[in-house]
């Protein structure tokens, strides 16, 4: 996690930052920024609750992430939507995310599984709205955080599979398609992140 936060700190230092972005960009970068937020509260609450190693590892790895997007607000000047709550769990400037951080909890507190079926969940919808903000910005800082952020939540969907697997459980993708999945964590994915972190 330190070689990944230290990469997208020398490539965002290292790109040329526009005065001023589009207002998608801008709105896309605030949007993440809660995404990010969103995983990481889950996870919290999860680890509290199951106290596994999944979501010990990766609530880590969300903090690192939220701060990654608001390093970007911040070289952007754009507002941050979690000034005065980053720190408040399940608490969001957007109502969607309390609808669906109320919705995650519940159905994670039922058992374990339930749990990692939700982390896979968001680490779909997480690897899906990166790959649409990629492409829909030019900025190299901005596009370069977004592909480190992205091949982390694949490591996290990869654990929550596995974890589910060696409880008998196959996932079934919600958000991304059946070949996006499997290229991400089928067989032929066996080096991609797997085996680097115990989770």
């Amino acid at each position: 996690m330190k070689k990944i936060l230290i990469a997208a700190m020398f490539m965002m230092t290292c790109g040329m930052l526009n005065a001023q972005l589009a207002t998608r960009e801008e709105q896309d970068l605030r949007f993440m920024r809660e995404e990010e937020k969103l995983a990481n509260d889950v996870y919290e609450t999860f680890f509290e609750k199951w106290n596994t190693l999944p979501f010990k590892n990766i609530k880590k790895a969300e903090r690192v992430h939220m701060k990654l997007i608001k390093d970007l607000l911040v070289q952007y000047k754009v507002t941050d939507p979690l000034e005065g709550i980053e720190n408040t769990r399940g608490k969001f400037h957007s109502a969607p995310f309390d609808t669906m951080y109320a919705r995650l909890v519940a159905t994670g507190a039922f058992s374990v599984q339930e749990a990692y079926k939700s982390g896979a969940l968001i680490e779909e919808m997480d690897i899906r709205d990166l790959k649409i903000r990629y492409e829909a910005t030019q900025e190299a800082p901005i596009r370069n955080t977004y592909t480190l952020l992205r091949q982390a939540s694949e490591n996290h969907l990869r654990a929550f599979v596995r974890n589910l697997k060696r409880l008998g459980v196959d996932y079934t993708p919600q958000v991304l398609s059946r070949e996006d999945f499997d290229n991400i964590t089928g067989k032929s994915n066996t080096g991609r992140g797997q085996g680097r972190r115990r989770s």
